[in-house]
């Protein structure tokens, strides 16, 4: 794996806080992976965070509109099962030519906040799923929660399970399952983006909740699902 940067580009520099951040990172995996298929599609995969957990897989073609993810992904991997593409999700045509690759699934993972029109992205990548496939996404919740991080990272919105249920079924997609995730990463959340109005993640923090943290509400979200959390996590079928 190469070294942390630490670039000036915020949305760099952020996904690069978050290499760290390996539990965390693992548990999202680990709540998605019973529903990931053989060919993947990841929407917004940025430089490969979670690309990490899944190199077994027999293709990964990996999309992103951010132009210096692509040399920093080549930089990390080099397995001959991992694509990557500049495009944007909400242009019809580039993305209609990743339909040849017949994906079974679609990982969308904190990524649609991102998009100003998001049920366009979800209707180009849905297009190119094939029939029973996947879409799995996990997004913000609570706009209430919307604070100085997420601006200064450019998300557009975050998300009710409503919100999310209503763009869904503009899709005519089967909804397999919809939960909330990281109900105590709201605290540190608030704290940040509420209170120290913070304009990017901090290191130390994200090492603190990854080591002490993130493994205890693994486990225990795995026995008590919480009412409410941090994120949403969906798993919606292509009839």
């Amino acid at each position: 794996m190469i070294e942390m940067e630490l670039h000036n580009d915020i949305t760099i520099s952020d996904l690069e806080i978050m290499m760290h951040a390996k539990n965390y990172r693992r548990w999202i995996i680990n709540t998605v992976k019973p529903h990931i298929g053989n060919r993947i599609l990841e929407v917004g995969g940025g430089i490969g965070n979670n690309v990490e957990y899944l190199l077994d897989r027999e293709l990964i073609v990996i999309i992103d509109n951010h132009q210096k993810c692509e040399k920093y992904i080549l930089r990390r991997f080099n397995n001959s099962n991992i694509l990557f593409f500049n495009m944007d999700i909400t242009n019809n045509s580039a993305v209609a030519q990743l339909a040849k690759f017949n994906f079974d699934t679609i990982l969308c993972l904190n990524v649609l906040e991102h998009i100003e029109n998001d049920v366009v992205g979800l209707q180009n990548i849905k297009d190119v799923l094939a029939v029973n496939g996947k879409l799995i996404l996990i997004v913000p919740a609570f706009n209430s929660l919307y604070g100085s991080i997420d601006k200064a990272v450019g998300h557009k919105r975050r998300y009710t399970k409503n919100l999310l249920v209503k763009k869904i079924n503009s899709l005519h997609m089967e909804i397999e399952s919809l939960r909330f995730m990281n109900f105590l990463g709201i605290f540190g959340w608030f704290l940040n983006n509420k209170i120290l109005r913070r304009k990017k993640e901090s290191l130390p923090q994200i090492v603190f909740y990854d080591k002490y943290l993130a493994p205890f509400a693994e486990k225990l979200e795995k026995i008590l699902p919480p009412p409410i959390g941090l994120s949403i996590v969906g798993v919606f079928r292509k009839k």
